[in-house]
Parts: C-alpha cells; sequence; structure tokens
C-alpha cells in the first residue's frame, strides 16, 4: 500500500469558528485563464493550468498540475503579494485530489510562504505515493512566517512530474482571524480583525490620538510589552466599535515582560473588566475607565499581580462580585490619588466597589471613593483576608456602608469616612482606626463584631456611642474628638447625589481636627501635631531659609518662607510677623501677652516688643502683609555678625495672623557675616615728639569696596601697627605695635636708625 507522510504537524478546524478575514479568496472560475497576479516558476510553466473541473469537490472551475510536459525540480503557483504586518493568527484552507500514477515516493506536493519570493517555508507537505481522494483542509501558522509588506503563497510539486498523473486544488482561503500588535502605531483611527495580540517579545505603542474599535467579544492581549503613550488632550482611546468588547488583559507571565505603562487613556464599554492584568507588573496613569463592566470580578481594573494604578478617574464601572471599580486578589498593588467615583456594585454578598481579596493594602493611599451605588450587602471598600495600612483615603456620600474589614488585620489611618447611607465601618476581624473622621453616616459611624476594634485620636460622631455593635470592649478607645470636624465646604446629605467629588473636605482652621491627631507617632510638614483625617492643614508658615545677605556689611539676612495654607484669598488683616529669639536689654522692654495684640500696620518700638516663651523671649522685628504668594522673604536684622571666635547665629519665627487667631512657624537659625572688608588706611603722617617718641596718623576709614562699589562701614574699625626694619617685613603678632580704634597713635621707645610701618585696617566682625 502507498503511504501518505504529513510534513506538518496542524489542527483542523472549520471556517465556520472564526470572525475571518480574507487576504486571498480564489476559486478558479475564470478558467480557463488563471487568476490575475498569479505566476509560475519551475522547468516548465505550462504544467500548471485552469481547468472546468470540480475533481478537488469544489465548484466548477479549479487549479490544476499536469504530468506533462514531463520534467523533474520544483515548479511553483505563487500567489500575488499581500500585507501581514498587522495579521495574527493566520490560516490557509483549500480543497485538493491527488492522482498519483506509480509506487514511487519521489515528489512531494505542498504549500509554502514567503516574503521576498527566495527564501521559502512549508506550510505544508505530502510525499506522494497513493490517490487522495478529494477533501477540504485547513492549515494554520505562525504570525512570524508573515510580518512582510509583500508575503506570497505557493502551491508547489518537487520531484519528476511523471510520477504522478494529477493535481486538483479549489478554494483557496488564506484568511486571519486576529490583529498583531507589534511596533508604533501612529495616530489614527484603527478597526482591528477580531483581538489585537502582543506576543511574547514584541512591544506595541500606541501613540497620542490613537483610537481603536475592538468588535464584540473581543480584546487586547499582551504577552509582551505595551507602552500607550497619550497625552492630556490627546488621550489613546481604546472602546468598543459597536457595544461592548473584552478589555485589556496583561497576560505574560515571563518577569521580562514587566514593561507595560499606559498613560493617558480612555478605556471604556468592556464586558469582562476595562483591565485585567496576571502575576505581571503593570504602571497605569492619567487614565479614565469608564462603562466598563464584570459579572465575576472588577469591572474596571482587575488586578492579580504588582501594578501601579494612580492619578485614574473611575467611573459607571458595574460588577455583580468584588470590586465594581477595582478588584485586587492576591497581589500588594500601589492605588493612589484616583477618583472612584458613580460606579455600582452587584447583589451578590460581599461585592464592592473597591475590594481587597488576600492582599497587602499598605500602599493604598489618597484615593477617593465617593458617589458610588452599592447594595445593601455591599460596601464601599471591602478588606477580606487582608492586611497593613490603609490610609488617606476619602470614602463618602456612598449609597450603602463605608468599609468593611473581613479577615486579616487592618489599620484604617488618616481617612475620612463620611455620610455613606449606612454604617461607616463593619468591623468583623482586628481592626485599628487612628487619626481618622466617621461622621454623618446613615447608621453607627462603626460597628465592632470584633473584640479587637481599636480607635485612638479620630473625630467620631457621638464618641463611644457612635461605636455599636457586640464587639465593642472598654479601654480600646481613647482621645476621641466628638465635635464638628468642620470641612470647608462639605456636601449637605447623604449619599450619591449631593456629589462629594465636588465638595471641600479640608479642615477649617479652627477645626477642632487640627493638631488633634497623635503626637508620639508623626509631625505635619510645618512642624505640627497630625491633624485627624484626610487632609491636614499646614497653618504654620514653614521657614525654608536663613541665608547672609552678601555683598554687604553685615547684620542683616534674608529670611524666606512658605505661606500659610490659609493665605489664599487677600485679606486685608492678614499678614505675616517675624520675631527673633533675645534677651532682655533694658527697662524699656515691652511685654505682650499675646501674638494678636500685634496688628496689621504696627511699627516696631526700637525693636523692643517682645513675647514670653517660658524663659525666653521673642523680640518684634517686622511684618508684612499676606498677598497669596506662594513664597514670602524679609531682610532682618540681626545683633551680630560671624566673626572667628564663633557663628553668632540668631533664631528666627514667622507668625501668620489673620481674623481667625495666630500659627507661628518652627525655629530656624541663621548667621549674617561682614564680608566686605574695610579699605586701607590713607595719608599716613608721622611725627618726631620727643626722644624715642613719634605720633603717628592717618585718615579714618568710613569704607569698603566691592567690585567697584563703595560701602558705609557700619562695623566697628580696628587698626593695627606693625613696625619692621625694613620695607618688605613680614606681619606678625611678633612686631605688632598697638591696637587702637583712633586714627592716630604715640609710639614711644622707637630707638632704631631705621624704622617702617604698616597699618593693618578692619572691622569689629
Amino acid at each position: 500500500m502507498k503511504t501518505i507522510l504529513l510534513l506538518l504537524l496542524f489542527a483542523l478546524f472549520s471556517l465556520s469558528l472564526f470572525s475571518d478575514v480574507n487576504l486571498i479568496a480564489e476559486n478558479f472560475s475564470g478558467y480557463p485563464t488563471l487568476p490575475s497576479g498569479w505566476t509560475k516558476t519551475g522547468p516548465t510553466t505550462t504544467n500548471w493550468s485552469s481547468v472546468g473541473t470540480n475533481l478537488a469537490g469544489g465548484t466548477t472551475g479549479e487549479l490544476h498540475f499536469s504530468y506533462t510536459p514531463q520534467g523533474t525540480g520544483t515548479y511553483r503557483l505563487i500567489s500575488p503579494a499581500f500585507d501581514t504586518r498587522k495579521v495574527h493568527d493566520m490560516a490557509v484552507s483549500f480543497r485538493y485530489m491527488l492522482d498519483d500514477f506509480t509506487t514511487s515516493n519521489n515528489y512531494t506536493i505542498g504549500v509554502q510562504i514567503s516574503g521576498d519570493l527566495t527564501n521559502w517555508t512549508d506550510l505544508w507537505s505530502v510525499t506522494g505515493s497513493s490517490d487522495i481522494a478529494a477533501n477540504y483542509i485547513t492549515v494554520p501558522f505562525s504570525f512570524r512566517l508573515g510580518k512582510s509588506e509583500t508575503t506570497y503563497i505557493a502551491f508547489y510539486f518537487t520531484g519528476n512530474t511523471y510520477d504522478m498523473d494529477n493535481w486538483y486544488i479549489d478554494d483557496i482561503s488564506l484568511f486571519y482571524v486576529n490583529t498583531l500588535g507589534s511596533g508604533t502605531w501612529e495616530a489614527d483611527t484603527y478597526n482591528p480583525v477580531g483581538s489585537v495580540i502582543v506576543p511574547d517579545g514584541y512591544t506595541l505603542v500606541l501613540s497620542p490620538d490613537v483610537r481603536i474599535n475592538f468588535s464584540d467579544s473581543h480584546a487586547l492581549i499582551v504577552d509582551g510589552n505595551l507602552i500607550v503613550n497619550g497625552t492630556l488632550g490627546h488621550e489613546v482611546i481604546l472602546i468598543a466599535s459597536t457595544t461592548s468588547w473584552e478589555g485589556i488583559d496583561i497576560m505574560t507571565f515571563d518577569p521580562a515582560n514587566d514593561s507595560t505603562l499606559i498613560d493617558h487613556a480612555i478605556i471604556e464599554q468592556s464586558t469582562s473588566s476595562g483591565l485585567s492584568t496576571y502575576y505581571n507588573k503593570v504602571r497605569v496613569s492619567n487614565t479614565k475607565f469608564r462603562n466598563n463592566r464584570s459579572i465575576s470580578h472588577g469591572g474596571g481594573i482587575d488586578l492579580h499581580g504588582s501594578a501601579i494604578i494612580e492619578n485614574c478617574n473611575i467611573s459607571a464601572c458595574v460588577s455583580d462580585y468584588f470590586g465594581a471599580a477595582i478588584q485586587c486578589t492576591e497581589c500588594s498593588p500601589v492605588l493612589r490619588y484616583n477618583m472612584i467615583h458613580e460606579n455600582i456594585s452587584g447583589l451578590d454578598a460581599g461585592s464592592s466597589i473597591l475590594g481587597f481579596n488576600t492582599c497587602n493594602v499598605s500602599n493604598v493611599y489618597s484615593n477617593s471613593i465617593v458617589d458610588n451605588y452599592i447594595s445593601t450587602s455591599s460596601h464601599a471598600v471591602l478588606c477580606a483576608s487582608s492586611n497593613g495600612d490603609f490610609t488617606y483615603n476619602l470614602i463618602a456620600n456612598n449609597d450603602g456602608p463605608g468599609m468593611c474589614t473581613l479577615g486579616g488585620e487592618i489599620h484604617i489611618k488618616h481617612c475620612d469616612v463620611i455620610n455613606n447611607a449606612d454604617e461607616g465601618l463593619d468591623a468583623y476581624w482586628p481592626t485599628y482606626v487612628e487619626s481618622s473622621i466617621f461622621w454623618g453616616n446613615d447608621g453607627s459611624e462603626i460597628v465592632s463584631a470584633t473584640a479587637y476594634l481599636y480607635v485612638h485620636y479620630s473625630c467620631i460622631q457621638g464618641g463611644i456611642s457612635g461605636i455599636g455593635g457586640s464587639g465593642v470592649t472598654a479601654g480600646h478607645y481613647s482621645n476621641l474628638v466628638t465635635g464638628n470636624p468642620l470641612f470647608v465646604n462639605p456636601t449637605t446629605g447623604i449619599g450619591p447625589m449631593y456629589h462629594a467629588q465636588f465638595s471641600d473636605w479640608s479642615l477649617q482652621c479652627n477645626s477642632p481636627c487640627v493638631d488633634a491627631g497623635n503626637p508620639f507617632v508623626m509631625y505635619n510638614p510645618d512642624g505640627s501635631i497630625e491633624d485627624i483625617g484626610v487632609f491636614y492643614r499646614l497653618l504654620k508658615p514653614i521657614i525654608t531659609g536663613a541665608a547672609d545677605v552678601t555683598p554687604d556689611q553685615g547684620h542683616q539676612i534674608d529670611l524666606q518662607w512658605n505661606r500659610n495654607d490659609a493665605d489664599v484669598t487677600f485679606s486685608a488683616n492678614s499678614f505675616y510677623s517675624v520675631w527673633r529669639l533675645g534677651t532682655s536689654r533694658s527697662g524699656n522692654d515691652v511685654l505682650i501677652s499675646n501674638p494678636a495684640q500685634i496688628s496689621y500696620g504696627m511699627q516696631t518700638v526700637e525693636n523692643n516688643m517682645y513675647l514670653r516663651d517660658g524663659d525666653r523671649r521673642w523680640y518684634y522685628i517686622e511684618q508684612i502683609p499676606a498677598v497669596n504668594d506662594p513664597d514670602y522673604g524679609l531682610i532682618v536684622p540681626t545683633l551680630r555678625d560671624s566673626s572667628s571666635i564663633g557663628l553668632n547665629e540668631e533664631i528666627f519665627i514667622v507668625r501668620y495672623h489673620n481674623n481667625l487667631g495666630v500659627w507661628a512657624s518652627m525655629p530656624f537659625a541663621g548667621f549674617s557675616v561682614d564680608n566686605i572688608p574695610p579699605d586701607s588706611a590713607e595719608r599716613l603722617a608721622l611725627a618726631h615728639t620727643g626722644t624715642n617718641r613719634f605720633n603717628v596718623s592717618w585718615l579714618p576709614v568710613t569704607e569698603g569696596h566691592w567690585e567697584g562699589n563703595s560701602y558705609p562701614e557700619t562695623n566697628q574699625i580696628t587698626y593695627k601697627i606693625y613696625a619692621g626694619d625694613s620695607p618688605d617685613f613680614a606681619i606678625s603678632p611678633a612686631n605688632l605695635l598697638i591696637l587702637t580704634t583712633n586714627p592716630s597713635a604715640v609710639l614711644n621707645s622707637q630707638t632704631a636708625d631705621n624704622k617702617f610701618y604698616k597699618i593693618v585696617t578692619s572691622d569689629s566682625e
């Protein structure tokens, strides 16, 4: 019996399984003429023809390779060129029938592909030694065999044509199912075939103003690297061409492919999460996720690996289970500065807007989870079997409970849980609350089902009475603020209809939460005790520098400071005053009992007004109006300059005054330097006034010069007179005669026949 050898392993599948696009579709219905663009090569060219038969099983009209004229070699029928640079998941299908002649297996028939008509690669081949009845075949092959603007396929015969009789071929289709994502896609609108696939080892770069319209049930699948380079106003848009698509799937398991960066994109209308990641690193910034949905996992984003999600806006996303906006599973995500609003959680118990399952939440901070729609059994934030510090997050005006801890150990620090339409916090596992605000929630502020709930240095509406449940334990609560936190511009009610995202949740200057946080943990950047809640106030000016003024004659410092953060709108009675630490100087010092006694426009009274701070005195120097500048500066006097004896540092503070109060900066030290030397003494005169005695005099030195400019001397001038036996004698302590502050001196005991004198001037500092 004759045998058939398949030289290429392939999968058989039906065309009906694909939403394919044909690059070649040929049924040879135009017989006896070959289709346009098809070419013949080989020892002879007449073996190939188009005939009016249907022996391969198709309609009438098919390709025929004949044994005659007889010859030996490789014969090819080559297709027209086609472009495969963006082609993925290619396949070639055709019908064929082989009429063998001998029992020889000295010939091969097959299909090849080439990008240059020189180098050919087999896609499929059969070594002939038997008849093959009419059949239909589909051969898939790798996109790596394409990637050319000029790709060709060829049907070929190799051997002696007399070893066979006839080969019939019909219904040739070369098609692809998905699009290859590689290289750089420049600004344009793209309507890819199927899914866009970025293979392992490849990078797809999307430039600003790229828009990709995905068809139903297709996705952007990344096994390599994805770089989305949108910019503000020129975002990359990934969206459905009709109603939906299946989002971005970052699938790679290769650590070398941890280079996916998405910046300034708009991702919307996915029905299988806007973005899903699996065990790899992804960074997404400045991106909008809108109207995405998932039945069983994160609607907007579904994370299963390390990821940084920052400065993103996630809205109108839906999930029936965890994480309508973001779901994190078995990972340590970095989520920061995101606005998560108007998302919808499903009806399943345990659903949420922001969900963590077996995660470390210590890098989840400074997010706003507001105005979301939550079912009764859901929460805005759910931490299940998770651990870590959950910090500086705003959970406000959600249509349901605010937060739930269920397994693990969560530390809630500097969070605001406000105006949610149910409990603020359901604590079912060890939970620590510190420096946080729970206020205005429609239910208990905190419900404890664990004996390991600790609340310290926090603002709780109703105090301990605002904490209910079976786990309330005496002694677990301390330093609670019960007064209204006095937000600058809060919402007026509970629930999403009041739009917490547009409110100002910072604290007013006179809020009881200012400087009321844990004094043993950390301080605000202005040196004050930390505030309770998300948004701390910098009510103390921050001195940033006390530099010597140069060039000058000393006794002054350029004091620089950053503004108080209440200095944002002009007020005629808001100003900064500068004070220097000192000691009592005279009997006319004026004690001020309260900094508020300093009023705008008050002038110094010989620098003798002072405030007492324990045993320290702060002397008032000067003031300047607050004019909403980010930075301020003032030239302030010092009492002594730095010298060779010591730096003579002086300590300053700056106070900010407005109609609500006075706030003082942390002390800051600096020193001044007299860095302009006095001029040399001039017009030296020497007079003999007695035996071995002379009077020497010169003009007083009153100025110093620096780069051609003169500056009046403000420090005491000192003159040192040196004597030597030659004009070029060296100045040293050994030949110092006298030191004086007067422009004259009497020189006694001058017994040498010849004496030379030099006068060196210096100031006191």
